[in-house]
């Protein structure tokens, strides 16, 4: 749900970020490194269990698992439909008074049946392209730079989470977004600043801890960056927002 996480294995590594998810095996596990403030959600399931649940949507006798990929797009069908099945067991395995739970046998068995349907199958080993191979890292560094907005970011720290080296982080940011890694982290304090601007709930704050706040320390820079974005000021921003409340 934030930070990053990489699994070690013996063939390898699989990082999960929050629109990346991953699946591992724990006979093939060596390493699992976190990042700081890490926030995740994990479920374990068994293999007899998921190939039981396999038997019983195929409706063969044979108990065997397709090979699944190690990592799953997030924004992918059905996987969104996984992460609230798994939320939801999670939500009701505390049970303090000891009373059944009719209801908790069965999500387990959805999520099952819902990971099975939803996660990425392995296909026959394909090459893939530098492009497909850019995009990942690209979404990586944004995650990256989202969940580590307040913070000193670094580019060789972005480059490290991205997974590539710095000279093909800035290359990609060129391609892809038209701009510059420092001028995609100004962008998104400068919104993050507008948010507060236009919040009620900081309508007492003043724009100079608004703007320090957002790792803005000169505020005739955060102004004029600021002008540059939305085409006025941060105080006519508030004053405008201050008469449409």
């Amino acid at each position: 749900m934030s930070g990053r996480i990489v699994y070690r294995l013996r063939h390898g590594e699989v990082i999960a970020t929050p629109s990346i998810a991953a699946l591992t095996g724990f006979e093939d596990l060596s390493e699992v490194r976190a990042s700081c403030e890490i926030r995740t959600v994990s479920a374990t399931l068994g293999i007899d269990a998921l190939a039981a649940a396999q038997a019983a949507l195929t409706g063969q006798d044979q108990h065997s698992l397709p090979a699944l990929q190690p990592i799953a797009d997030m924004g992918a069908p059905g996987m969104g439909a996984l992460f609230g099945t798994i939320r939801l067991v999670q939500r009701r395995l505390p049970n303090p008074e000891g009373h059944a739970d009719l209801m908790l046998p069965l999500l387990q068995e959805i999520v099952s049946y819902q990971l099975l349907s939803a996660w990425p199958k392995q296909v026959a080993a394909t090459v893939s392209t530098p492009h497909d191979l850019h995009s990942r890292h690209l979404r990586f560094a944004i995650d990256y730079i989202v969940a580590n907005l307040s913070t000193s970011l670094t580019l060789a720290d972005i480059a490290a989470a991205a997974g590539t080296s710095v000279r093909s982080l800035q290359s990609k940011f060129k391609q892809e977004l038209g701009r510059t890694p420092i001028q995609f982290i100004i962008e998104r304090r400068l919104s993050r600043a507008h948010d507060d601007l236009i919040s009620s709930a900081k309508a007492d704050w003043s724009i100079a801890d608004i703007a320090r706040q957002h790792g803005f320390v000169h505020l005739s820079d955060f102004s004029q960056r600021y002008r540059r974005e939305y085409g006025n000021s941060p105080t006519e921003t508030r004053r405008q927002a201050a008469l449409s409340r």
